[in-house]
């Protein structure tokens, strides 16, 4: 099996990243982004670039790693995908656009925070409500998402098939 997490922006992400990999069922690559040793110049579509071509089993993501997944290619590369913490009111139209168009090209399971505070869980419904993505809310409001271990649940759930996500 072949599965990449790409975590959010901030280097305090790279923790979360590791501790959600450690937990699922399966084995997942972690990217670490260059900005994090001091190249900030460096573009999530550049990050992007680096995975055109491959195809994996599943993608999870977080926050800006949304916008990495679905900046790698205009077509499927990805069995299954899941997004934590999609931050719609952070990204560009054209952004938005790229990652509607990304999960509209792939199976999908959203897991965002109920009052998120880059996009509570009614905006990204409302946003995705024309695709067959599926959702599942987590309390919360600070973008976090620090309970890795319900996380690494209902991540291995819906990647087994099961219904009870």
């Amino acid at each position: 099996m072949k599965n990449l997490l790409l975590p959010g922006r901030h280097a305090s992400n790279l923790p979360w990243a590791q501790a959600l990999a450690s937990l699922l069922s399966q084995p997942f690559e972690v990217v670490e982004y260059p900005w994090w040793r001091g190249d900030e110049a460096v573009h999530p579509k550049h990050i992007a670039a680096g995975f055109a071509g491959d195809t994996y089993d599943c993608v999870v993501a977080k926050s800006i790693g949304s916008l990495v997944a679905a900046l790698v290619s205009e077509q499927p590369w990805a069995k299954k995908v899941v997004l934590i913490g999609v931050p719609l009111n952070v990204l560009s139209d054209a952004e938005r656009d790229f990652v509607k168009q990304f999960v509209a090209r792939h199976r999908t399971l959203i897991i965002q925070q109920a009052n998120d505070k880059t996009a509570s869980m009614a905006q990204v419904k409302a946003w995705l409500a024309d695709t067959s993505c599926e959702f599942v809310e987590v309390p919360g409001e600070d973008h976090m998402y620090e309970a890795v271990e319900d996380l690494a649940g209902v991540v291995d759930r819906w990647l087994g098939g099961s219904q009870a996500i």
